[in-house]
């Protein structure tokens, strides 16, 4: 199968909230399923993204012809052809390629490997309405990038049993962050720098330069510390819709937890919350 099928790949940094459109046609239903698809939420890699923070917008358009039309960030990408099979509908190409898209309660899925994308017909058909926002995300939009901000912690895993330091800063819209990688008794210094416009890849020891990115995506620049790797984490997991709260007992006390399920791509992971809203585990 042509990966030029539908999409081409997006490169795009990890970042997110999940944001929603204008309600679509409401006579859309398994039975008749033409109509429009606006895309309302992505993972690529295994991270969740919102195409509206990322500058991402998609439309599917299932024709009452049988053809279809995939809008993406104002490309069109004509599809002579679509068919509804049981709980798919399936895409061609001109050449005839076929792309198998689960189609359940309003939802297309269209997966490309590792890539997801998921496009609902209407408010009523959103998989995600009316679901509590992840305590995870709270801390992370309660660290300030504009007033500023300076965090300090570990990373410690079991491959090589590394551990990496972070000291990180950001502030008016600046960012910079260094982090000390140590293994056995080597040590690796690194830098990143973001001045509004550009990320500098550093070498602080050795004073010289690694690389220079410049950043077109508004989120980085909303708020660099998407650069931050804890941060990152705080985000793209905060934004997961399919996860339960429950009652925890640790240590002699109780907490709110929140448990993510393991996916393809990631682990499970239990979050344990205080009263204050506070990530405590």
């Amino acid at each position: 199968m042509k990966k030029d099928l539908i999409l081409v790949t997006l490169m795009v940094l990890t970042v997110t909230i999940i944001a929603f459109s204008a309600v679509l046609a409401d006579d859309i239903s398994p039975e008749n399923p033409a109509g429009e698809y606006i895309l309302f939420s992505m993972e690529l890699n295994g991270a969740q993204m919102d195409p509206g923070a990322m500058g991402v917008s998609s439309v599917l358009t299932l024709g009452e012809d049988g053809s279809a039309m995939l809008v993406m960030n104002g490309s069109e990408n004509p599809l002579p052809k679509w068919t509804a099979e049981g709980e798919n509908i399936l895409l061609y190409n001109g050449s005839g390629d076929e792309l198998v898209c689960p189609f359940r309660d309003g939802v297309i899925t269209i997966e490309m490997g590792p890539e997801y994308y998921w496009y609902f017909a209407d408010e009523s058909s959103n998989p995600t309405a009316g679901q509590p926002v992840s305590g995870l995300i709270k801390i992370f939009e309660s660290i300030d990038a504009i007033s500023g901000a300076h965090l300090s912690y570990e990373k410690h895993t079991d491959f090589m049993d590394s551990t990496s330091v972070y000291d990180v800063h950001a502030k008016d819209g600046v960012y910079y962050s260094q982090k000390t990688v140590k293994v056995s008794s080597i040590e690796d210094v690194s830098a990143t720098y973001f001045d509004g416009e550009t990320v500098y890849s550093l070498s602080p020891d050795k004073m010289t330069g690694k690389s220079v990115m410049p950043i077109s995506l508004q989120s980085i620049k909303d708020n660099p510390l998407l650069l931050d790797d804890c941060c990152q984490s705080l985000y793209t997991q905060g934004l997961r819709k399919d996860f339960t709260v429950e009652e925890r007992e640790y240590d002699g006390k109780r907490y709110t937890v929140e448990y993510f399920p393991e996916t393809a791509y990631k682990a499970g992971a239990a979050y344990y919350f205080n009263d204050d809203g506070d990530l405590v585990h």
